[in-house]
């Protein structure tokens, strides 16, 4: 009888790469290298942009598309997620270019073999929230998971 394969551990957050790194992505048709690498506190342009008792925490982030790729991959905002201590998550904002002064993450952009595109993708939390991971969950692929220290 044949002893059964010892699952792979599951990663905790002190074991996850820290914001400021690069990890790839792959599907069938395509690879992607995401870069979160930078994290900060954001303020609207406009106080009427902000709940009361919330706050904008943004990361810098950026996809690249590996020339030998098949196909052009569609960045956008949509995998984007928080994870909390609680296990709870929160969706990246909708957040319109002109709300913040500095480049926001597309939308939806079609990115080509051999290009990269790069913005802030916001998260409205509350005040008091500590989030304790960064996630890009895309559609298809593997998931990524970066530690906020």
């Amino acid at each position: 009888m044949r002893p059964s394969p010892t699952p792979s551990p599951t990663p905790t957050p002190s074991t996850l790469p820290a914001v400021g790194s690069t990890q790839e992505t792959r599907d069938d048709d395509s690879v992607s290298k995401i870069s979160a690498l930078r994290i900060r506190s954001l303020k609207p342009i406009s106080k009427a942009l902000s709940r009361p008792g919330h706050e904008y925490l943004a990361f810098d982030v950026k996809l690249c598309v590996p020339e030998n790729t098949r196909e052009p991959v569609t960045a956008f905002a949509a995998p984007w997620m928080l994870s909390f201590a609680d296990d709870s998550t929160t969706m990246a904002s909708i957040a319109s270019p002109s709300w913040f002064d500095v480049p926001i993450y597309p939308q939806v952009q079609a990115v080509r073999p051999g290009d990269c595109v790069r913005g802030w993708i916001p998260f409205e939390i509350p005040e008091d929230s500590e989030p304790r991971t960064l996630l890009y969950q895309p559609s298809t692929g593997n998931t990524l998971e970066w530690r906020l220290e």
